[in-house]
């Protein structure tokens, strides 16, 4: 039996996305078809199905991508040398790359997007944040509530605000003082 070609599958799967990505630029994901995707991909549909079910799996295939460009979110809020380590990183504050994320902006504008988020945070509810929440005496769906409060806040703020990028750090670090003073009364 003939081993999987790893690098050509990747090959596929990035090309796949990065076609997705393009439609999804000038298409809302409910009129987005298949063959629209594989077309602009230059990949066939038996590619496309060899690799991914539907279009649904490549987009939450990409929200997982621009997820694990995220700074893990008690790296953000509650350690200052942990900021530091990060700023080294190429890693992103959630908030930062949902504001700021030109590759991944057609996902973010989709009503699906934070659903999205939330349901790759089901396939892990034993997170940081979920795990500090326990070590605080909280029970297990109270540590994801707040952790799902959080992801939804920083959402909202990154979205639907009309802060300008000058102002911008002053709101997120007022949104991370915030969150971490809210930690801190757990303890």
């Amino acid at each position: 039996m003939r081993e999987p070609d790893t690098n050509q599958e990747s090959k596929s799967d990035r090309k796949i996305k990065q076609g997705f990505l393009r439609v999804l630029a000038h298409k809302h994901f409910d009129d987005m078809t298949i063959v629209e995707v594989v077309k602009e991909a230059h990949v066939s549909r038996s590619t496309f199905y060899l690799r991914f079910e539907n279009l649904s799996n490549v987009y939450d295939a990409l929200v997982a991508d621009m997820l694990g460009n995220a700074t893990p979110i008690d790296m953000q809020v509650d350690c200052t040398e942990c900021k530091s380590i990060a700023s080294q990183h190429s890693a992103k504050p959630f908030c930062e790359l949902v504001r700021g994320s030109s590759e991944y902006a057609p996902l973010v504008k989709e009503d699906r997007f934070l659903a999205s988020v939330i349901q790759l945070m089901d396939a892990a509810k034993d997170g940081s944040m979920v795990r500090e929440g326990l070590e605080r005496g909280l029970t297990h769906q109270q540590a994801y509530a707040l952790h799902v409060f959080q992801m939804s806040g920083c959402f909202a703020a990154s979205v639907m605000t009309d802060t300008d990028d000058a102002e911008w750090p002053k709101v997120k670090e007022a949104i991370d003082t915030f969150i971490s003073g809210g930690i801190s009364s757990l303890r």
